[in-house]
């Protein structure tokens, strides 16, 4: 992911990233990580996300004219996708209650 100083980094992105992180523990990725991304990378990339507050994760097919690795969703963006989704629902483990009733 591009660093937070080039690209605007929400809560969705952060959290996109420290799911990101447990796939690499997981040894689904192999890196996870902030840093610059060159043209050349996106251009040679398995799979391109974008992360926003409506569509939580938007895999992108198409780069510059070109398929993004075999021009249909990846397995990341799925993961991402439901991972996030995951964490939105009332029921889910993962929220932290913020007011007590």
């Amino acid at each position: 992911m591009p660093p937070p100083e080039r690209v605007l980094a929400g809560t969705t992105a952060k959290r996109a990233m420290a799911f990101a992180l447990k796939l690499k523990q997981e040894r689904i990725l192999t890196t996870a990580e902030f840093r610059p991304i060159s043209l050349g990378m996106a251009r040679s990339a398995a799979e391109i996300h974008i992360y926003g507050t409506t569509p939580n994760v938007t895999p992108v097919t198409v780069f510059d004219g070109n398929p993004v690795g075999d021009g249909r969703p990846g397995p990341v963006a799925r993961l991402l996708f439901d991972m996030l989704k995951e964490e939105m629902i009332p029921e889910s483990t993962r929220l932290i209650r913020v007011f007590d009733e």
